[in-house]
């Protein structure tokens, strides 16, 4: 279980599976029914290693039980295109905030105002996603950060500093959020 308040890293070889993962993770926490006299709970999900088409593309491949490499190519029988709307329509209204950072690495501080401006939006029922939905109030408490060794480290201007070094400092500034 996640508890509140703390970091949780997860780690494995590459293609492990650790993006799908948090993914879920997310998702369950976007999911979830509100307590009662309370406002749903969203996500900020900062992609650091993939854009974010190419993630939401692949998370409604799996959702949608259609291979991404045919989304990607176009090869869509009817089937799938249908159980591709249908997921679609179900998530577009799931409060997970995705943001890629247009390609650049971020740093843990303009994660930090992102999740913060988003968090806001939230709370006064203004957050629209890139396809429209305007969100209803929600709180958002969680972050999710894929690929922490792809952020811009604080102590990346160091040239003393390793690859550990910067990672370390990027681990501990992203605590410190």
């Amino acid at each position: 279980a996640l508890l509140g308040g703390q970091v949780t890293v997860l780690a494995a070889r590459p293609k492990a599976g650790k993006t799908n993962l948090a993914w879920h993770v997310a998702e369950n926490i976007a999911k979830a029914a509100p307590e009662e006299d309370d406002f749903p709970e969203a996500v900020f999900f900062v992609s650091a290693e993939m854009a974010t088409k190419a993630l939401y593309r692949r998370q409604l491949g799996i959702r949608a039980r259609v291979h991404p490499d045919l989304i990607q190519d176009g090869r869509l029988a009817p089937q799938d295109w249908d159980k591709l709307t249908q997921a679609n329509v179900d998530w577009t209204k799931l409060p997970i905030i995705l943001d890629d950072f247009n390609g650049s690495k971020p740093t843990p501080a303009q994660i930090e105002a992102a999740f913060l401006r988003a968090r806001d939006r939230l709370a006064a029922g203004t957050y629209r996603n890139a396809l429209g939905y305007t969100y209803p109030r929600c709180k958002l408490r969680t972050i999710v950060i894929d690929h922490l060794g792809k952020l811009a480290s604080p102590r990346a201007v160091d040239p003393k500093a390793g690859d550990p070094q910067r990672l370390q400092a990027s681990m501990e500034a992203t605590c410190e959020m």
